[in-house]
This record gives C-alpha cells, structure tokens and sequence, in this order.
C-alpha cells in the first residue's frame, strides 16, 4: 500500500491534470469573489431561488456541484489512467490484491475530493471576507456549518466516480456519462417546467431527485428533516457504490 502511495503521489506531483484541477478549483473561488456573485455551471433550469435572501458566500456554498465536474479530472489522473497505461495488472501481481487497491485508490480520491473541496471553500470563504467585507461574506460558524454538511455529497460523486471508472474503464466513456446523465435530467426537468401540464411534477417531485440540487437545498436550509434525509440518503449511497464497484472489479476478468 505504501509502494502505491509513492507513486501516486509522484504521479500527482507530475501531473498537468492535477494542476489544472487545482488551479479550476482557485479560479472557481477568485471569480466568485472578484464578481460577487455565485460561480458555477446550472444544467436546465434554475435552481438557486432556494438560497435567495441569503449572504453570497453562503449561496455561492449552493453552486458546490462544481466539485461534480472538477473531480473527473483527479479521476481520469490517479484511476483511469491506470487502465489506459496497463499497470494494474504488474500492480497485482507484485504489489497488492484486488481488494486492498480497490480500497486504497476509493480512499485515495475521496481524501483527494474532500481536502480539495475544504480548501476551495475556506479560500473563498476567508479572501471573500477579507475583500468584500461583511455585506457579503456570513459568520464563519454560519458558513462551514453548510460546507461541512455538503461533504456527505461530495463522498458520494467520489464513490460514483469511482465505481463509473471500474465498470467503463475507459476516460472517455466515464466522463461522458458522468457529464451526459445529470445534464439529460435537469433538461428534461427544465423542459417539463415549461408546460403547464407537467410543471407542478416537475418541482415538486422530479427536482427531489436532482443529485445537483442537493448543495443548494443544504446551503438553503429548506428543512432540517429534509437535509438529514438528504445527508443519510448520500451517506448510503456512498457505501453502496462502494460495495457495488468493489464487487464488479473482484469479480471482473484480469486487466490487460
């Protein structure tokens, strides 16, 4: 496990992807506080009504889902990458089993998914304080107290991420359908809302189930049940695509 630590972490230290993931993560952070405003990117409809009233930093906290698509990219680096060069199997043979690189690159890309996405917000959170003052930056308390509670979500697109990249193993495909999926469903509900026919289902039942949704209704605080609801469901999920990723690679033919 040690020998795999090195050099992924050689590997981190070479790598232009993880440079770019880092530098994504700053530039997300200096344009919010520069524009005072919320960053991020909005699939088919708006969502941010929910965090409306609120101080910027905190409903900046709700376009978290950045981290969705920033942490392909440490995905496609320490993971993928591996299938692509084909040193899983030399890996194997003389290092470790299934099961234990499994389980070191999960933990790997979930330290890598939760200090990136605690040090993003606390860069923001303490230059957006010290540049834009109090008329837009909330009590710290106030602040961390919704990243903390986001980081349940961020498990679970790391666990996805991880489980998409033993099934497809390919970068292309992963990223595809790691983009395409979420982006179809809130379309289709950006759509539906259009109508007045189909729009009260696609509010009140269809954006429930918007995984992207999931940052704004925590930074929202739309309802204490719901957002522990919400926190137990990602916490489930988390172990559940662990256990379905770690079962379909134990179980899969040997790597070329």
């Amino acid at each position: 496990m040690m020998n795999m630590f090195r050099a992924d972490l050689y590997r981190m230290l070479r790598s232009k992807g993880i440079y770019a993931f880092a530098a994504l993560v700053i530039f997300a952070a200096g344009s919010a506080i520069a524009f005072k405003t919320m960053i991020g990117l909005i699939n088919g409809y708006d969502p941010t009504f929910v965090t409306s009233g609120l101080k910027t930093d905190v409903r900046n906290a709700g376009m978290n889902f950045n981290y969705y698509y920033m942490m392909l990219i440490p995905t496609s680096v320490l993971l993928i990458a591996d299938f692509g060069e084909k040193t899983i199997k030399n890996t194997l043979s003389s290092v470790t089993t299934k099961t234990k690189y499994y389980v070191f690159k999960w933990l790997l890309l979930q330290s890598v998914g939760i200090v990136s996405f605690l040090f993003g917000n606390t860069v923001y959170y303490s230059f957006n304080r010290l540049v834009n003052g109090d008329e837009y930056s909330s009590e710290a308390s106030e602040f961390f107290s919704v990243i903390l509670m986001q980081i349940p979500a961020i498990t679970t697109i790391v666990s996805i991420f991880v489980f998409l990249s033993f099934l497809l193993r390919k970068s292309a495909v992963v990223n595809l359908f790691a983009l395409v999926v979420p982006l179809s469903y809130s379309s289709l509900i950006g759509l539906l809302t259009l109508f007045d026919s189909t729009k009260e289902f696609a509010q009140q039942y269809m954006t429930r189930l918007d995984f992207s949704n999931v940052f704004q209704d925590i930074a929202g605080r739309v309802d204490t049940g719901y957002i522990v609801k919400i926190i137990a469901v990602c916490i489930i999920l988390t172990a559940l695509f662990f256990a379905a990723g770690l079962r379909i690679y134990n179980r899969s033919e040997a790597i070329n």
